[in-house]
C-alpha cells in the first residue's frame, strides 16, 4: 500500500508541474534559436538557457514543497498509509524527475546540435560547464526546502540561486582555456574544464546523498 501512494504522491505532482517542465522546453528551444544571431543573439540565448534551467526547479521547489509545508497542507498526509520519510522521498523523487527531464531534453538536443547538424561547439565546454552548474543549485536548493523549515534557509537559497550565476560565469568565461576557443568550429575540452565538471558532478551526488540521508531520518509531517 506504501509503494501505491508514494508512486500516486508522485504522479499528482508530475500532474501539476507539466506546465513548468514544458516552459523550460520552449524556453530552451527558443534559446537555440537565438544562438546563431551574433553577439546580441548569443546573450539572449543563455539568459532563456539560464531561465529554462533554474528557474523551473526553483518554482517546483517553493510550489510543491516549501509552498505545502508553509500553508499546512501536507497535514493530509497524516491519514494516508504512508510513513514521513517516504512521503518526503515522494516529493523529492517528483520534483527531480520534474526538473531534469527538460534539463536532460535539452542537453540531447544541444547534443544533437553539435554532433549531427554541425553546429560550431566551440561554447560546448563553457555550456556544459554551465549547466552542470544550475543542476547543481537545483540539488542544494531542493535539499534546503526538504530538510530544514526555516525561513531564513529558503530565503537564503533563493538570494544564492539569483546571485551565483553571474559570479560563475564571469570566472569561467574568463579561464584562457575557455575564451579563446568560443568561437571554435570545434570544442576544446582543456584539462580545467574536464576538472570543472568532474567537480560539478561530485558537488550533486554529494548534495544528493546528503539529501537522501536527512530525509531518510524524517519523523513527522510538520
Amino acid at each position: 500500500m506504501s509503494r501505491s501512494i508514494f508512486w500516486r504522491i508522485v504522479r499528482r505532482d508530475l500532474q501539476v508541474s507539466w506546465i513548468l517542465m514544458g516552459t523550460a522546453v520552449v524556453l530552451g528551444i527558443i534559446a537555440f534559436v537565438f544562438a546563431g544571431h551574433g553577439k546580441v543573439g548569443g546573450f539572449v540565448s543563455i539568459l532563456l538557457l539560464i531561465c529554462a534551467g533554474i528557474a523551473p526547479g526553483v518554482f517546483i521547489c517553493a510550489l510543491f514543497i516549501y509552498g505545502e509545508r508553509k500553508d499546512k497542507s501536507r497535514l493530509f498526509s497524516l491519514s494516508l498509509p504512508i510513513s514521513p520519510a517516504r512521503y518526503a522521498m515522494a516529493k523529492a523523487t517528483a520534483a527531480s524527475i520534474a526538473y531534469l527531464m527538460p534539463w536532460a531534453a535539452l542537453a540531447l538536443l544541444a547534443l544533437i546540435g553539435y554532433t549531427l547538424l554541425s553546429v560550431p561547439s566551440g561554447a560546448a565546454p563553457f555550456m556544459t560547464a554551465l549547466w552542470l552548474y544550475l543542476l547543481d543549485l537545483f540539488c542544494l536548493f531542493l535539499c534546503i526546502t526538504l530538510v530544514t523549515d526555516h525561513e531564513g534557509w529558503f530565503t537564503a537559497g533563493i538570494v544564492l540561486v539569483n546571485t551565483s550565476i553571474a559570479p560563475f560565469m564571469f570566472f569561467m568565461q574568463n579561464l584562457p582555456s575557455i575564451s579563446s576557443h568560443m568561437n571554435d568550429a570545434r570544442a576544446f575540452w582543456a584539462p580545467t574544464v574536464l576538472t570543472t565538471i568532474v567537480i560539478e558532478i561530485a558537488i550533486a551526488a554529494v548534495i544528493v546523498a546528503f539529501t537522501v540521508y536527512r530525509i531518510s531520518r524524517t519523523r513527522d509531517f510538520v
